[in-house]
């Protein structure tokens, strides 16, 4: 019986080849019998021995097994790991996508205040003494695009006219105003309040404007009667349920006006108007935005709002916010609710004497604070 000789030590056991033997660990030291050159092994001793290498094999097949594990676990670790970077990595994106996004606004409400002022600094006056009359606006060419109908209102600031445009017959609201700067003012702050898309929330729409004879008009939605005019032929309260819609609606409006920045400072009946009340009942939009200003326009003792509506901060000559228009929507309320003004006054100092009525005197510290409380002492 003849085996393959590999060392004077190492024999082979014959039907097996060098190929055969396993490495490592479970080598020849394992598996091949030192013996002397030539040794004769019985049948069963070969048997063992084959027995024994196949063993080794599956031994060696197992371990080859646990290293393909670990090296699968270490790339599953490394994976996993790398779903908590990215995690993280997306976690600061949005952060950082947050902070950009508010200095952006910043800017914006910044560029929106060197606009505006550069806005009024170049503006010219203009007075249109020739609107006075309906018959003068009736003999007036409002605009190629437009036919005059009738004048819809007319007051201090200027004229509200309603016109069909030609081409569609589309009804529109033109305003005209006394003098042009304060049209100006209030075309700048239409356009930014168009570029926010926020006739969506309960806000007039605004179609631009036009210019006739060298004289600026703005043109907006034609909308039904005001809230003002509404009361009036109601003579009485409101039901709650109708009031609750409305001012649902309106504030809407001031949430979206707070997202931009900007404060209406003319809040009363007169500035809310239904849209069309036979077919949408109490469905409203906030108007007439020639007051308003930029949250960094608020300047303590700045004076803003109508005295029967004016929140009483701004008459103490104390730092304001859109707050204030929010005191003004709560006396708009409460004519819808008891049928008469909460605060009824001549002027700004009958104003304060009725909330101090009603609601007792300011605590001292607003009183020191304030830049005109000396006015009312």
């Amino acid at each position: 019986m003849v085996g393959y000789l590999l060392s004077p030590h190492c024999w082979i056991p014959p039907g097996l080849t060098p190929a055969d033997t396993p490495s490592g660990p479970l080598g020849t030291s394992r598996i091949l019998l030192s013996g002397p050159t030539g040794s004769h092994w019985s049948p069963q001793t070969i048997a063992a021995l084959q027995e024994e290498l196949n063993l080794s094999k599956e031994l060696l097949a197992e371990q080859q097994i646990i290293v393909d594990l670990k090296k699968q676990l270490k790339l599953s670790q490394k994976f996993s790991a790398g779903l908590q970077l990215e995690k993280q990595v997306k976690k600061n994106l949005k952060l950082r996508r947050e902070d950009l996004m508010a200095k952006v606004q910043k800017m914006r409400d910044a560029l929106h205040q060197e606009e505006l002022e550069k806005a009024l600094l170049t503006a010219q006056p203009s007075p249109n003494l020739e609107l006075s009359t309906e018959l003068e606006l009736r003999d007036r060419e409002v605009h190629r695009n437009y036919k005059f109908l009738k004048v819809l209102e007319q007051g201090g600031y200027g004229t509200v006219v309603k016109c069909a445009k030609q081409q569609t017959g589309e009804i529109r609201a033109i305003k005209y105003a006394y003098y042009d700067d304060d049209l100006c003012r209030e075309a700048y702050i239409m356009r930014v309040l168009t570029s926010h898309n926020l006739d969506k929330f309960n806000i007039v729409k605004y179609y631009g404007e036009l210019i006739t004879c060298g004289q600026m008009s703005l043109v907006y939605e034609m909308l039904d009667i005001n809230l003002q005019n509404y009361l009036l032929d109601l003579q009485g309260p409101m039901r709650l349920q109708d009031i609750r819609t409305i001012i649902q609606q309106l504030a809407t409006a001031f949430d979206a006006l707070k997202r931009v920045g900007l404060i209406h400072s003319d809040v009363k009946t007169d500035n809310i108007m239904m849209v069309d009340h036979a077919s949408q009942p109490f469905r409203v939009k906030l108007i007439d935005f020639g007051l308003a200003i930029f949250r960094s326009q608020a300047k303590q003792g700045r004076i803003q709002h109508t005295p029967q509506y004016r929140a009483p901060e701004i008459t103490l000559g104390l730092a304001f916010s859109e707050a204030s228009d929010i005191w003004s929507l709560g006396c708009v309320m409460a004519i819808m609710v008891f049928g008469f003004m909460l605060f009824p006054a001549r002027n700004e100092y009958d104003a304060l004497q009725h909330i101090t009525d009603l609601l007792g005197p300011p605590p001292e510290h607003l009183i020191s604070a304030g830049m005109r409380s000396h006015l009312f002492l």
